[in-house]
């Protein structure tokens, strides 16, 4: 999620038709999976492309894997209440629990 955002919001500098064309790619490509949602920033520009991309891909019946360490009530508060409800009726939550893996000092 971090980079492609990163690489949204660097092309909507650039004012030379990149966006539309890469916009477009995420929106009609089968399969999307976007790894670590909620891990982007906090950011009007970035909510609302979420917000688009997940919206676009659930009109056209379009498949989008999601991964997040955000529990749903985070989600449901960091973006919009019909973006979460769309994810909510067309995906199947799978819940992981255990300690983290990454290694750090106390």
């Amino acid at each position: 999620m971090v980079s492609l955002l990163d690489t949204l919001n660097s092309m909507r500098e650039r004012h030379d038709g990149g966006l539309m064309n890469f916009e477009n790619k995420i929106r009609n490509t089968p399969l999307l999976v976007l790894d670590d949602l909620g891990a982007e920033y906090d950011h009007t520009f970035i909510q609302a492309k979420v917000d688009a991309i997940i919206a676009e891909r659930y009109n056209r019946m379009k498949a989008t894997i999601i991964t997040s360490n955000l529990p749903p009530k985070d989600i449901l508060d960091r973006y919009q209440l019909r973006i979460f409800d769309r994810l909510k009726s067309t995906n199947k939550l799978l819940v992981f629990s255990g300690p983290s893996l990454r290694e750090y000092e106390e």
